[in-house]
């Protein structure tokens, strides 16, 4: 099949979908009709079985979380659309997610819901600050978080003490306030507001989540108050049973598991021409009579170690790099569930097989950003090749929003040519001498000296010049005319620098990472209700 067209809009965008969202509906019944004709069972159940028991086991969950959270959660019953990412201050573009999640369950009658993949390893949650220092805009990075340890996942680290925060949001005003344009300072002060006023929150992505869904509550528009899809953190999702089926079902036949993952790899690699074999995802290996899973095991310090399998007959070991712990039974999944837990042993997925449970077995439609979307086509081979059926079908939002700073950054000379200019200054100065920015009281002299070097230049071309002489004759009116028009060299210098200025103005106001909390969620929901009506989805079903 063609490659979707997954670009990213460089300049401000509506709402951009691919597919387009106009076929919401047909692909819902279409993954449907795939789901009724499965012929492959998931642990001790069949397909249909088991995703309705995965969803069910989903929901209950979010419906828990929201309910302890305050987070305002409307279920229907139509489908269950469904988007995830990293608890992070994510630009605009990835933000349309939700709102598409949730305007478009309004639409179809269904549930919306978004996971929060707090497995992922949290570094310092990075927030780009915007700055005016009266000649150009500056951006600079700050972190809401301390730097943590390179495999602690955000469900490990604790949330941030109140009065760091206070002292990050700050920092963040500080520079937001030299802006020419108040509105991301005043968004930014509303999100500062919401994030120092959650309470007890569990980790640093409890914290953000909850901030994001007090700040959303306040999207409201004309058509529709605030959001209501719901929220929940992958680890949650992990400790169900239904989880540790998935697993246990990969990990019974961990070898075609491991061969079909990678050569669903291999063939997008090789497809795109990539040569770097970690590109999207590095390959699973095999060491010795261990063989890598797509899984992350906690190592009960709060960081993450790949999970390895190894082999004992018709027992297989949960591994990592420091040892085996728990030894699971081939077909009795009960007893190794009971085994996991008594054991301790939590188990998170990496990305491809999130992904593939989540498509697969708990949602209807899945809602990809860009970057997610490129990758998950390894995922649908991979899925063709374990369970033998097409995979479920899935959308891409996003959108380009540019901040509005107050500075106008259109136009500009171009540098390049100032710069060429500059140079033809400095080497070849005759060819100024009717520049019209030259004082007059200079042109008759500049005039004089270009006219000898017109000489000079024919002279040293002749047979048997004196090309030394000459040629010294030729710097020394070069050195008179580069004396003459220092004015005007002056002046392309500080044009250079001032389009240098322009530049890196226009650079930081065209940034595309500046985090969602700078603009208003209105803004942001109305851009994709906007592309909703534009794809002919009515409102109010």
């Amino acid at each position: 099949m063609p490659e979707p067209d997954y670009s990213i809009p460089e300049v401000p965008s509506g709402l951009v979908a691919v597919p387009s969202l106009a076929g919401a509906a047909d692909i819902d019944r279409a993954n449907r009709q795939l789901r009724a004709g499965w012929r492959f069972d998931v642990g001790e159940s069949s397909a249909q079985t088991f995703a309705a028991a995965a969803r069910e086991a989903v929901m209950g969950a979010a419906r828990r979380y929201a309910s302890v959270r305050s987070i305002a959660f409307e279920e229907r019953p139509g489908p269950l659309i469904v988007t995830g990412h990293q608890p992070v201050l994510f630009h605009p573009g990835v933000w349309t997610k939700n709102f598409t999640v949730d305007g478009l369950a309004r639409r179809l009658g269904g549930t919306g819901l978004n996971l929060v993949v707090d497995n992922d390893a949290a570094g310092d949650v990075g927030i780009d600050v915007p700055s005016w220092d009266g000649r150009r805009l500056n951006l600079s990075p700050l972190h809401l978080a301390g730097a943590s340890p390179p495999d602690a996942p955000f469900e490990t680290i604790e949330a941030p003490a109140e009065t760091d925060l206070r002292a990050v949001t700050r920092a963040v005003m500080s520079g937001l306030s030299t802006l020419k344009e108040p509105a991301p300072a005043r968004n930014f002060g509303a999100f500062a507001e919401a994030l120092l006023d959650v309470r007890d929150a569990e980790d640093l992505g409890d914290l953000l989540t909850r901030a994001r869904r007090t700040y959303e509550a306040n999207a409201g528009t004309e058509a529709i108050a605030g959001t209501a899809y719901g929220e929940l953190p992958v680890s949650k999702a992990c400790g169900t049973d239904e989880f540790l089926t998935f697993f246990l079902s990969a990990a019974e036949r961990i070898e075609s598991f491991r061969d079909v993952y990678n050569t669903s790899l291999a063939q997008y690699r090789a497809a795109r021409d990539i040569r770097s074999g970690a590109n999207p995802f590095p390959d699973l290996a095999v060491d010795g009579d261990l063989v890598e899973t797509p899984f992350w095991l906690m190592d009960g310090r709060g960081l993450r170690a790949t999970l390895w399998l190894k082999r004992v007959g018709a027992l297989s070991m949960v591994c990592h790099a420091n040892g085996c712990r728990v030894e699971l039974s081939r077909g009795r999944y009960a007893d190794n569930i009971a085994a996991l837990r008594r054991e301790g042993i939590e188990i998170r997925p990496k990305a491809l097989v999130l992904t593939l449970f989540v498509r697969m077995f708990v949602a209807d439609l899945f809602i990809h950003g860009i970057g997610g979307a490129k990758y998950d086509r390894v995922t649908d081979d991979i899925i063709r090749g374990l369970y033998g059926v097409e995979p479920p079908g899935y959308f891409a939002v996003t959108a380009t929003m540019w901040l509005p700073t107050g500075v106008d950054v259109s136009g500009g000379e171009a540098i390049s040519e100032l710069k060429q200019r500059l140079h033809a200054l400095e080497h070849n100065p005759d060819r100024f001498a009717e520049d019209p920015a030259l004082p007059p009281a200079t042109r008759p002299r500049i005039r004089e000296l270009a006219a000898r070097k017109a000489v000079l230049v024919a002279a040293i071309g002749r047979e048997g010049a004196d090309k030394k002489q000459i040629g010294a004759q030729i710097r020394e009116v070069n050195a008179g005319l580069s004396e003459l028009l220092s004015s005007l060299r002056a002046q392309t210098e500080e044009k250079i620098a001032a389009a240098e200025r322009a530049e890196g103005s226009r650079q930081v106001a065209r940034h595309r990472d500046f985090p969602y909390c700078y603009w208003p969620p209105s803004a942001v929901q109305s851009l994709v209700h906007e592309g909703l009506d534009a794809a002919d989805i009515p409102a109010g079903r």
